[in-house]
């Protein structure tokens, strides 16, 4: 594996992208003309969607970036920055047990 410091945002974006694969994420690359500030990806399962902006180690996200990370959180989206493979692991580890929680809980009350 390489230094962390010597990462280039695609590896950091690569790496991550398995990950969430493994947990049963769906995912897609946001590309195209006018896409200047938009998260890199998207996740998707169990009717939630995230977003998501990776960055070399040390970098943040441009202004824009944050505008627009900010914007899918007053719509009601998780949306994150990694500079971190790590980061993004735990992050999206949280996020996967507190769902399969409440997916479990509702289907309890279901059947209840």
């Amino acid at each position: 594996m390489k230094n962390p410091l010597n990462q280039r945002e695609s590896d950091v974006e690569r790496a991550c992208v398995k990950f969430a694969h493994g947990l049963g994420w769906l995912f897609r690359k946001q590309q195209g003309q006018g896409n200047r500030g938009k998260t890199d990806r998207f996740f998707l399962k169990d009717g939630i969607t995230v977003f998501v902006e990776f960055k070399r180690p040390g970098e943040e996200p441009t202004q824009k970036q944050y505008n627009e990370i900010n914007k899918m959180r007053e719509y009601g989206f998780e949306a994150e920055w990694f500079d971190t493979i790590k980061k993004f692991k735990d992050w999206l580890q949280d996020l996967n047990d507190n769902r399969m929680s409440s997916v479990a809980q509702s289907i309890v009350d279901r059947v209840q």
